[in-house]
């Protein structure tokens, strides 16, 4: 099983979600966004960088749970319809 910080990983397209998830848990994280290596993953560069709307706005999610916590997500997000949406003023 190839590991995420490996670069053949998004080159070959092996990339998927138990990958993902097989490395937060095994890093003892509960998200991505927890681990201080994220950033440097090319996966998650080619992931919010996807055209369209949406991924911008999953990008400011994890921005928002690494400022606040994994738990002030799910309050932020409680009146939300869509997988995305603005944030209230207090949750900013």
């Amino acid at each position: 099983m190839p590991e995420i910080c490996d670069p053949n990983v998004v080159q070959s397209g092996l990339f998927d979600d138990f990958i993902v998830k097989k490395c937060c848990l095994t890093k003892g994280h509960t998200t991505c966004i927890d681990c201080e290596e994220y950033s440097r993953y090319e996966i998650f560069k080619l992931f919010f960088d996807h055209p369209g709307y949406k991924y911008p706005k999953y990008k400011q999610a994890l921005k928002f749970i690494r400022a606040h916590d994994d738990a002030a997500f799910p309050k932020a997000a409680e009146h939300w319809k869509n997988a995305y949406s603005q944030y209230l003023e207090q949750d900013r």
